[in-house]
């Protein structure tokens, strides 16, 4: 009995060790129980956290060093000072800084009260969840949420904001000087939201702003759908919209115009529960012709995407090994035979890599060499000739 309890403990612990390895690559030190002391990870080193492990100290990461986490961090401040964190466990944090070209990328639960990703080539990517007090991206950093993200205030200042999932800012949501913030998933302020100084906001999808709307000084907002404001909506900019079909915003308070109101190409609706005779409460500034006036029957209109029921092109379809390191695997039904175009995309979008492929009607399995991808997080779409498309997500380990 005793040698098979030891056996058991082996495997378990192999098992283990081999899962540490999959997500976290090769580990210079590993933490499997509770440690509380401060760590400097340099360039060349991974330290990595299991299962059973709990980190409490300050941690720097520099630039070329790693920290992954499969277990509990519970820290008051983590520097990621130009290194790369990789969370597949638990992070309870006061204070998470990302500078100086590093980058974090969430695959599971983040609390921090205070988080802010600043500095040219500084980059998130969160596909878990996260919760903060305060929570911005500035000075030409980058972000991607693919999860779902619950925030006090949310501030994109300089900064570059992809949102794919869903946001949920219960106080105040501001973009400013020259930020730049796409919605393709769902965003809900409770509070106010505010697009000032030469910012650019795209709007592609579900958006709620439960108090005031401000679009400020020489900044432009464009929407594809039709926004909720519950209160009043203020525009001294450029407003815009799709040109084709419409979008635009419901307003439940005064609607007050001294910008600029879409343009000959493009079609915006203006609907103000109250009704007035102009269309606004007051208006001293531009409104195109192809303005309209609680016409448009759009709730929301995604564009450049189509979703599309996946088994009218594959079915079972997966990724692995997942993690990969020198090629991927691509495994589906195919409903049809034909050709196929396979694109990798990174997390802001650019294309990496494009093949093409011809299918068989029943099971394929096709091999893409992924030797030239550097660590990080990919998106794979396969698309056939009547454009019909499924995605799959993957990350590359070195």
């Amino acid at each position: 009995m005793k040698k098979n309890y030891l056996l058991l403990v082996l495997a378990t612990f192999m098992f283990a060790s081999s899962a540490l390895q999959a997500q976290c690559g090769s580990c210079s030190t590993t933490i499997s129980n509770s440690n509380s002391g401060n760590q400097v990870v340099s360039s060349g080193q991974t330290l990595c956290v299991t299962s059973t492990g709990t980190l409490s100290g300050q941690i720097t990461i520099l630039a070329g060093g790693k920290l992954c986490n499969q277990g509990l961090v519970n820290s008051t401040n983590i520097w990621v000072a130009g290194g790369t964190l990789s969370n597949y466990g638990t992070m309870t944090l006061n204070n998470l800084y990302v500078s100086s070209a590093g980058t974090f990328t969430n695959y599971a639960s983040l609390n921090a009260d205070s988080f802010l990703v600043e500095n040219n080539s500084a980059a998130y990517y969160n596909f878990g969840t996260q919760t903060n007090k305060a929570f911005a991206i500035a000075d030409h950093a980058s972000a991607s949420n693919t999860g779902t993200i619950t925030t006090i205030v949310l501030y994109d200042s300089i900064g570059s904001f992809i949102n794919n999932g869903n946001i949920f800012v219960t106080n105040g949501f501001g973009t400013a000087y020259n930020s730049y913030f796409e919605n393709n998933g769902n965003v809900t302020v409770t509070n106010d939201f505010a697009n000032g100084n030469n910012s650019n906001f795209i709007n592609n999808k579900n958006m709620v702003v439960h108090r005031d709307f401000y679009n400020g000084p020489t900044s432009n907002f464009t929407t594809h759908c039709m926004v909720t404001i519950g209160r009043d909506w203020y525009n001294s900019a450029s407003i815009t919209g799709p040109t084709s079909s419409c979008g635009g915003f419901n307003i439940a308070g005064n609607s007050l115009n001294s910008g600029t109101i879409g343009s000959s190409n493009t079609f915006i609706d203006i609907c103000d529960a109250g009704h007035p005779a102009s269309g606004f409460d007051a208006s001293s500034g531009g409104v195109a012709a192809t303005t309209t006036f609680c016409t448009c029957m759009n709730n929301c209109v995604t564009v450049g995407i189509k979703e599309i029921n996946q088994s009218t092109l594959l079915k079972s379809f997966s990724l692995y090994p997942n993690p990969a390191n020198a090629f991927v695997m691509a495994k589906f039904n195919a409903v049809n035979s034909g050709a196929v175009i396979i694109d990798i995309k990174d997390m802001v979008g650019r294309t990496i890599m494009t093949t093409h492929n011809q299918t068989t009607e029943g099971l394929n399995e096709l091999q893409l060499n992924t030797n030239v991808l550097a660590e990080g997080t990919y998106i794979l779409h396969v698309t056939d000739a009547e454009h019909r498309s499924v995605t799959g997500m993957f990350t590359i380990v070195k």
